[in-house]
C-alpha cells in the first residue's frame, strides 16, 4: 500500500477498443463489447461490471492501463485523507404564533360590531 489503490480483472476475449470506463458519482463502470464472426456464424459477448471506489479515493486520479501480457485491465488511483467531519449543533428557534392570535382578533372585533 504506497498511498494507491488498485485492483484488476481478466478481461482475455476484449481489446482495448472494446471496452468502456465510466466514473458514475463513486462508481466505477466498465463495460465491454466483443463481435467475432467465423464459418459458424457470429459470436457477440458483452459485460457490465459496476465497482463502488472508496471514499478515501480521489476520483480524480483514476486511472486505467491494458495489461496485454496478462490480458488484464488495471485501475487505480491515488488516496486522500478522509477528513472527519466536524459536529455541529443547530439551535432551535420559536416562531410566534401569528395565525391563532388573528383568529382572537378577529373574533373580538366581530363581537363588538355585533353589540
Amino acid at each position: 500500500d504506497n498511498g494507491q489503490f488498485k485492483f484488476a480483472f481478466d478481461i482475455q476475449d476484449y481489446k482495448p477498443e472494446e471496452l468502456k470506463i465510466d466514473v458514475e458519482g463513486r462508481d466505477l463502470i466498465v463495460a465491454g463489447n466483443h463481435k467475432s464472426e467465423d464459418e459458424h456464424g457470429i459470436l457477440e459477448k458483452q459485460f457490465t461490471r459496476r465497482f463502488t471506489i472508496p471514499e478515501n479515493i480521489d476520483l480524480e486520479t483514476i486511472k486505467c492501463d491494458f495489461d496485454e501480457k496478462n490480458r488484464a485491465l488495471e485501475i487505480y488511483g491515488k488516496k486522500h485523507e478522509i477528513k472527519d467531519s466536524e459536529k455541529k449543533s443547530i439551535k432551535i428557534g420559536m416562531k410566534p404564533k401569528e395565525v391563532e392570535a388573528k383568529k382572537s382578533d378577529e373574533t373580538t372585533a366581530e363581537k363588538q360590531q355585533q353589540q
